[in-house]
């Protein structure tokens, strides 16, 4: 599949979400088997950082420093780049996670996802909803806890 035609299933299941529901989430689920089927037989980012590497090498191999370096840090770069966006990803997922465990009661795993979303969540200027949501609930569930440790609850 390519990127194109991802966005172009994408954009049926979001325009499907307020028409049927169960339709968007079948589509939705579909375009999940696909995507991790893809992802497997597809060169990715990693494949151009494996042939980055190999190029430094055989460059500063032959004597041309100042090529191998640049190729390391445009890998490099791309790397960091990768990391940012796995871990912003990561956080956001935890903390949905989190908000959704609160809501069913589950406050010990609740707690947990939260405590794994936070951890990730520091290296974001940009705050989102969804943390302020998330930080939240642990304020209420660490003030519950406190407040049945003094037995006021």
């Amino acid at each position: 599949m390519t990127d194109k035609e991802w966005q172009s299933a994408m954009t049926e299941v979001v325009q499907l979400m307020n028409q049927n529901r169960q339709e968007a989430i079948a589509r939705l689920r579909n375009l999940t088997s696909q995507t991790e089927a893809d992802r497997a037989s597809a060169v990715s980012l990693w494949h151009h950082r494996q042939c980055l590497g190999l190029l430094a090498q055989l460059e500063a191999d032959g004597g041309n420093l100042r090529l191998a370096a640049e190729i390391d840090e445009q890998s490099a770069e791309l790397a960091n780049e990768e990391i940012h966006e796995l871990r912003h990803s990561c956080a956001f997922s935890f903390a949905q996670a989190a908000l959704y465990r609160f809501k069913l009661g589950e406050t010990e795993k609740a707690m947990a996802l939260a405590r794994e979303a936070f951890s990730l969540w520091h290296a974001f200027v940009d705050p989102s909803a969804i943390y302020e949501l998330l930080l939240k609930e642990v304020r209420r569930v660490r003030q519950e806890q406190a407040g049945k440790e003094r037995g006021t609850f």
